[in-house]
This record gives structure tokens, C-alpha cells and sequence, in this order.
């Protein structure tokens, strides 16, 4: 659970405070249904590709994977792209 949102109380807080100032954010959408689970595949995918130094090298396949990730989250790859590259950069 550590190298999830679920296990990272702080990055949780973070983004539960700050999602909805994004300018991606979705008027309508929620950090608990919708964008927690973009945020937390960014997060996992950091420490999963820790070899990778951007995330745009392996955004095809965080793409791909995207629908079987995403739980009950109503965010498509585009909506939730730049809050999982978001995600990606802040953990360095």
C-alpha cells in the first residue's frame, strides 16, 4: 500500500485539496469517484517505471491501461492524463 495514494497520506491531502484548482479540473467531476484514481495511477506508475525519466516516455502504455485502472472514475486517458503526469512529477 506505500507506493499508493492509499499509503501516502500527505500526497493524498495534496491532491484532495488541490485537484479542483487544476486547469483540468472538470466542473462536476469529484476527487473521490474521478480524479484520486488518475492521481494514484501517476503515483504508481512513478515507482513502476522508477527506470523512466519522464512521463511521457510511458504515457502509450499508462494509456492503454488506463480503462482496467481507472474503477468507477468517469475520466477518459485524455481527462485524466495531465492529473497522472501531475501525479508523476511531484514524487521525484
Amino acid at each position: 500500500v506505500a507506493n499508493t495514494l492509499e499509503g501516502n497520506t500527505e500526497e493524498d491531502n495534496y491532491w484532495r485539496t488541490n485537484y479542483n484548482t487544476t486547469q483540468y479540473y472538470t466542473q462536476g467531476y469529484d476527487y473521490d469517484t474521478d480524479y484520486r484514481s488518475a492521481y494514484d495511477y501517476g503515483y504508481r506508475a512513478r515507482g513502476h517505471f522508477n527506470g523512466a525519466s519522464d512521463f511521457e516516455s510511458v504515457e502509450p502504455s499508462l494509456r492503454t491501461d488506463w480503462e482496467q485502472f481507472k474503477g468507477n472514475s468517469r475520466l477518459t486517458w485524455d481527462e485524466a492524463r495531465l492529473a497522472a503526469r501531475d501525479a508523476w512529477y511531484r514524487i521525484k
